[in-house]
This record gives structure tokens, C-alpha cells and sequence, in this order.
């Protein structure tokens, strides 16, 4: 019996110590983010904000990005528009493109 508790517990702390090195170490995870769209130029998301459906940010139209946790300390001032449309530093965000059939895009080329 004494075996089978020295088994779990080891194993706990080994998924433990697995986890903690994946998430807080390595950081590997994404962070969804949302930047300032111009929709003259691109597509851009759009929201109702008056049903009071917006984020603190205020973003009626906004382009979104998924970002790698190591990476998103390199944005300034919570804002990642620069870090990620940058030639140089851009491989690291992926951006989430608006699809006109389940979304609600805005744009030139939204139509």
C-alpha cells in the first residue's frame, strides 16, 4: 500500500513540475490581443459597443492578434500594434484574420 501512495505522489509532482516549467518558465502559451484598426487600409473586427458588450480598451474596430507569452513583455504600454506589424518582430504574433460569413468585419475588403 505504502508503494502505491509513493507512485501518486510522485507522479502528482512530476505533472506539477511539468506544468510549471511549460506555463511559467517557457511561457509557452498565447495571449489574444486586440490593437487599433484603420479600416481604410485593411479589414478590421467591429463591435456594438453600445449594448455595453466593450472591453476596457473602447475598441469599436480592431485588428486581433495572438501573441507568445515570452514575447508580450515586448509590447508597449499594453499595446501591441507596433511589436506586431513590425517586419522585425512581427513572426512572433499570428494575426487573427475577420471573416465576413462569422464575424462582423469592416473594410474595404470586408464586402
Amino acid at each position: 500500500m505504502g508503494a502505491i501512495y509513493f507512485f501518486v505522489l510522485l507522479t502528482v509532482l512530476l505533472c506539477g513540475l511539468t506544468a510549471f516549467t511549460k506555463f511559467y518558465h517557457f511561457k509557452e502559451y498565447l495571449f489574444y490581443v486586440e490593437t487599433a484598426c484603420d479600416d481604410t487600409t485593411r479589414v478590421c473586427f467591429i463591435r456594438d459597443c453600445e449594448a455595453g458588450g466593450c472591453p476596457p480598451n473602447n475598441l469599436k474596430k480592431y485588428s486581433a492578434y495572438t501573441i507568445e507569452a515570452k514575447h508580450y513583455m515586448q509590447c508597449q504600454n499594453n499595446n501591441c500594434a507596433s511589436f506586431c506589424e513590425s517586419s522585425e518582430t512581427g513572426q512572433y504574433c499570428e494575426e487573427i484574420i475577420c471573416d465576413s460569413l462569422s464575424d462582423s468585419c469592416t473594410g474595404s475588403a470586408a464586402q
